[in-house]
């Protein structure tokens, strides 16, 4: 059964034919989750929605690489019924308070 992020791109976003190699050179070039750096369960999300502006399906500057969590999480705040055209600075936002969050036991100033 398909999950709910697949129906919504089925029926909402049409794929160019070229996405795919798009999608792999991209994942090529950059293959760590922008958030938490995972390089496991990818996905190369368009930061602004293509059935919005569908001119933008093959450009580069409008992907991110998210793991399956984040790209829920901040790449369509919690709901793929919604969209974040700010998920790459919240992306690097998180990705500094997960690298310097304090460590067990260790007290913050």
């Amino acid at each position: 059964m398909p999950t709910a992020e697949e129906l919504l791109i089925s029926t909402v976003t049409p794929r160019s034919d070229d996405f795919e190699k798009v999608k792999r050179r991209f994942l090529r070039m950059n293959p760590h989750c922008a958030v938490c750096g995972t390089t496991k369960r990818k996905v190369v999300h368009h930061i602004r929605p293509v059935y919005l502006w569908p001119e933008l399906v093959l450009d580069e500057t409008n992907l991110i690489t998210l793991c399956k969590r984040h790209h829920l999480e901040w790449g369509h705040l919690g709901s793929y019924k919604s969209y974040n055209l700010d998920v790459a600075t919240d992306a690097e936002t998180m990705k500094q308070r997960i690298k310097n969050r304090p460590k067990w036991g260790q007290k913050m100033e």
